[in-house]
């Protein structure tokens, strides 16, 4: 007598197996994929800001002045054809200071160039010369960062670090 002992999974298990396995890939996928690829992609937003926003390095308007009371610090800024909702300079050295450029405001440590109090961002493909007060030593380097329209503030995009004395 031959015995026909066949030891297999049934059909209808094997479809309830299946089922469950791809509850728990959707819920894995769902819990970790999903987050992670959200957050790469908005980090990718300041990508449209590099090479945007920059220091321009023309000694005639970056520059340190130290002959004056307060020593100030001249800042030239091109932007490139981005929005923006404001920027930061970053004054990098032995110890930093970040000032804070937002059209409309006034800041008693920022004024423009032209000595104008009311503070505004370069308009698009233009530059704008921001001189710094308080300033106490040469920087080591000067930074720009973005600060997109939503608000949130890119990785700096451009830092000078050859600082020379106005003439």
């Amino acid at each position: 007598m031959i015995r026909k002992n066949k030891k297999g999974v049934s059909p209808i298990v094997a479809t309830i197996l299946l089922i469950l396995l791809t509850i728990v890939l959707i819920f894995t996928i769902s819990t970790f994929v999903v987050p992670f690829v959200k957050d790469q992609l908005s980090r990718g937003d300041c990508f449209s800001y590099v090479g945007k926003l920059e220091v321009t390095d023309n000694i005639a308007y970056t520059c340190y002045k130290s002959t004056v009371t307060p020593k100030i610090m001249n800042v030239q800024v091109h932007r490139g054809d981005v929005d923006l909702n404001s920027m930061k300079i970053i004054i990098g050295g032995a110890s930093s200071s970040i000032f804070i450029i937002k059209d409309g405001i006034t800041d008693p440590n920022i004024v423009m160039f032209d000595g104008t109090t009311t503070l505004t961002l370069p308009q698009k493909n233009g530059e704008k010369t921001y001189t710094l007060k308080n300033v106490n030593t040469i920087p080591e380097s000067i930074s720009v960062a973005p600060v997109m329209t939503n608000g949130k503030t890119c990785d700096l995009t451009d830092t000078v670090t050859f600082i020379s004395a106005c003439s």
